[in-house]
Order: structure tokens, then sequence, then C-alpha cells
């Protein structure tokens, strides 16, 4: 089994995070649901925020790299 890395888990919760968005905004638009689309957006920021560490220590990594250099 492949190992997944931090740039690939970033990117992947950002796709779960568009796709749930996406998903659940054109749910809301078909059912004409009464609930807030402020709901949706903070689950969706929570999915992709759960890797802003990651994204974070990337970025730091890639700047002590630059400063190396």
């Amino acid at each position: 089994m492949k190992e997944l890395k931090g740039k690939q888990l970033s990117l992947l919760s950002k796709i779960v995070a568009m796709v749930f968005l996406f998903a659940g905004f054109f749910v809301m638009l078909a059912l004409r649901s009464e609930r807030e689309i402020g709901d949706l957006i903070t689950v969706g920021l929570t999915i992709a925020g759960i890797f802003v560490p990651i994204d974070a220590s990337m970025i730091i990594q890639n700047a002590k790299k630059a400063g190396r250099e």
C-alpha cells in the first residue's frame, strides 16, 4: 500500500471539502432546504482546516530550504 505524504493528504482534504460543499449546496437547492448556507460552509472549512498544520509545516520547510541556498 502506498504511503500518503502530507502534501497529498492536504490536497485530498481540500478536494473532499470542495466536493462536500458543492454536493451540499446542490442538495439544499434541490430540497429547497431552510438550513443556513453558513452551516454548510463551516463544515467544509473545518474539513479543509484539519490539514492547515501540514500546509504550514511544508511552507516553513520550504522557507528554511530557500534560506540556506
